[in-house]
Order: C-alpha cells, then structure tokens, then sequence
C-alpha cells in the first residue's frame, strides 16, 4: 500500500454531538463529543511521547457566557482511532442565546457548530 492511500486515516476530528441537560436558574450542562473519523489515532503513539502535535483545542463563545465546571477552552490531548471522547462543561447564562463551540487542530481538522440554550 503506497503513502497516498494512507492518506485517507490520517486523525480527522469533528464535533459529533452535544447535549444539554437543564439545572435551573440558567445553569446547563453540557456533554460533548469528539470524534475522530480515521482509523490513525490523534496524535499517533510516538506523538504522544514527543508531544507532537500540538493538541487540538474546544473553545466555547457565547454571550454572557460563564464557566462554572471546565474552561472556554479545553486541549483534547488523545482521541483513538474510529471513536469519541465526552468533555462535559457546567455553564451559566443569565437569558437564552447561542453557544458556538470551535474544534482546532493544526493537523486533524477543524469544526464548528452552533447551539441555542435556553429556548
């Protein structure tokens, strides 16, 4: 098998779900998942010894947007070939509104989405 047919399972992340779960007084939670659609896992093993690449970042923007479990911005530092990992996130916001969550990698793609709260 040549190189370019490789090319194909190299890490891919996406945000494949998010579910919220209502606490009251304007307090959610927030359970994500990221998934890695390749079957070369994020980052590979010897980049894991070297910390290399850089990890891939969640970032949450959002007006009035506060953190109350977790961060804006959370390092998904290892996601196995062909499966997901749940960051889960307790926010606050004072009215309803929109949430946008940003997936980054230098080197396994990039995703955003976009989710009402409190509606």
């Amino acid at each position: 098998m040549c190189i370019r047919d490789r090319a194909g399972e190299l890490p891919d992340l996406h945000i494949y779900e998010v579910q919220q779960t209502a606490k009251g007084e304007g307090i959610y939670q927030l359970d994500i998942w990221i998934e890695n659609r390749a079957f070369i896992p994020f980052p590979t093993h010897m980049g894991s010894r070297n910390r290399q690449p850089a990890p891939a970042i969640l970032s949450l923007e959002g007006k009035q947007l506060d953190f109350i479990s977790g961060y804006q911005r959370t390092a998904i530092t290892r996601v196995a070939g062909n499966s997901r990992v749940k960051i889960s996130l307790i926010v606050k916001m004072e009215k309803p509104g929109k949430i946008t969550l940003k997936l980054e990698s230098l080197t396994a793609g990039n995703d955003v989405q976009t989710i009402k709260i409190g509606e």
